[in-house]
């Protein structure tokens, strides 16, 4: 990833060559994200996944306080992932990028109600609690 990004935390680097070789392996078109913060594993699978061809990633995250995440100002992390996505789909055109500002069941539950999480996905795990659908 380039330089242009904004982030405060790197939980993508020690995971990142296994999502290459699944990438690689798999080639997904498709992801979901629960728990996006600022962005970053997002961007690295619009990076990544982008230039195999069209990619869709739904983020979701409440973009509030957790009881993990002692004094963190919400409003600005929200801000930097906004700021993120936005570069990422500037350099990847063929990205589109889902946003729900949420807790995760309320969101999963109304993606599955409008058929946005079709039986014929199959989830791998990502990493902690990141999901990728093909």
């Amino acid at each position: 990833m380039t330089d242009d990004y904004e982030y405060s935390s790197d939980w993508v680097s020690g995971v990142a060559p296994v999502w290459r070789s699944m990438i690689s392996s798999v080639a997904p078109r498709r992801a979901l994200e629960i728990g996006a913060f600022e962005g970053r594993s997002a961007v690295f699978m619009i990076e990544h996944c982008a230039p195999l061809g069209p990619f869709e990633i739904t983020c979701i995250d409440t973009w509030g306080s957790g009881p993990e995440y002692g004094g963190v100002n919400w409003a600005d992390v929200e801000a930097r992932f906004d700021r993120n996505i936005a570069r990422a789909k500037a350099k990847h055109a063929n990205s589109t990028v889902q946003k729900i500002k949420s807790d995760s069941v309320s969101a999963l539950a109304n993606l599955i109600a409008q058929g946005q999480a079709g039986v014929t996905t199959s989830p791998m795990s990502m990493g902690r609690t990141k999901r990728l659908m093909c």
